[in-house]
């Protein structure tokens, strides 16, 4: 037991550092490429912050280990919006602008209910995988077509060059691919150990492991003012979530859904409809909305430890 303890920790700890290096890595190859601020936060940053989701989710069907693919991605989307978004907005409170709506809701609407669809054989198939794959392609071709001309005299400093940005990224892959490991096979043991289902462990424990680095890094873009980078990457990671995680762990082996799991897309479904609706009437995330997130998430929580 405190061996698989120690393996969850210590893999949380590699994951955070790998989705850390990997943001940074990414994001300076696009500002150097001219990807506008709004798509980055929605393609190259979400990217990166959902790796953990995307290493753990493959691994854990490659390993036959198919709940915790499932659970682990709605409860990321959910813990996202509730914990990472949520807690960011009620201490600095997030402007949206008006890109928001007509970029990324759309697609977020779009994932959740084709997960619906998709699951309500109590199957996501290979073919439904590549189905989500190649809409995350479409996603994705979508924002980055609109770019624009780069000043290399206007490049922040700490910006690094391409072939150091390369060097980060390859190093943080690896970090990721042993952290995804090492939760996923601690998380585990320790559900075996005391009972508990897989796929709570994965709609919880591991959700909020591996949606530390949404977390962080929309702290992070709230500090330095840069709003729509914080709401651009926890948007687009939820889309991410959805097309690309669960599309590759699906080609990897086909995911048995259990009717729990259309059970918590509803959950998210209802978190994505309480965040919309903030949006929509003052065009922001004010603190007191952010605080209402939070509550829910608790509430969430606590839901979860009933059910068990």
């Amino acid at each position: 037991m405190l061996v698989a303890s120690l393996m969850v920790i210590a893999g949380l700890l590699f994951l955070y550092a790998g989705s850390e290096g990997f943001v940074k890595g990414a994001t300076s190859l696009a500002r150097r490429t001219g990807i506008r601020e709004y798509a980055i936060g929605a393609t190259v940053v979400a990217f990166g912050t959902s790796l953990p989701e995307l290493v753990t989710g493959i691994y854990a069907a490659y390993a036959g280990k198919m709940d915790i693919s499932v659970s682990n991605v709605i409860g990321s989307n959910i813990f996202n919006i509730g914990f990472a978004l949520g807690v960011s907005a009620a201490l600095f409170g997030v402007k949206t602008e008006r890109q928001i709506f007509h970029i990324d809701i759309p697609p977020l609407m779009v994932s959740i209910i084709l997960l619906f669809l998709l699951a309500a054989d109590g199957n996501i198939s290979r073919l439904d995988g590549l189905f989500l794959l190649l809409s995350f392609g479409a996603f994705t071709f979508r924002l980055l077509r609109d770019r624009e001309s780069v000043d290399m005299d206007e490049i922040p400093k700490e910006t690094y060059s391409i072939p150091v940005a390369l060097l980060i990224i390859v190093v943080a892959i690896l970090l990721l691919h042993l952290g995804a490991r090492w939760v996923v096979g601690g998380g585990v043991t320790l559900a075996r150990h005391f009972g508990v289902s897989e796929w709570i462990i994965g709609a919880t424990v591991v959700a909020i492991g591996t949606s530390t680095p949404e977390f962080f890094t929309s702290l992070a873009a709230l500090r330095h003012g840069r709003d729509e980078l914080s709401v651009g990457n926890v948007i687009g990671s939820n889309i991410t979530n959805i097309f690309l995680v669960l599309g590759a762990a699906a080609l990897t082996r086909p995911l048995p859904v259990s009717h729990v799991a259309l059970y918590f897309d509803f959950v998210s479904m209802f978190f994505f409809s309480i965040l919309l609706a903030f949006m929509i009437s003052d065009r922001r995330v004010s603190r007191e909305s952010g605080v209402w997130l939070v509550l829910l998430m608790l509430a969430y929580i606590l839901g979860m430890i009933r059910l068990h």
